[in-house]
């Protein structure tokens, strides 16, 4: 089953913690270090409190939609 990883909460980070965007990319090491992920899903990092990432995750979803809507004019 196809999926994506939204990494949310971008501004928030504990004392002395690793960078969000740090998390994020640990994450996806550790799912290609699993053997049921030979390829890293798509993913955007964002914050909801100054609005990063909004515009990359409008953009990926609205490319999602014109794949869904030149899949179904296939059929």
């Amino acid at each position: 089953m196809p999926f994506s990883l939204v990494f949310t909460k971008a501004d928030k980070r504990k004392k002395g913690g690793p960078r969000p965007r740090a998390n994020a990319a640990a994450f996806k090491r550790a799912l290609l270090e699993s053997r049921g992920f030979p390829l890293v899903p798509p993913s955007v990092v964002t914050s909801a409190a100054v609005g990063g990432g909004k515009a990359e995750l409008l953009a990926f979803i609205a490319s999602l939609r014109c794949m869904w809507e030149a899949a179904a004019k296939k059929r």
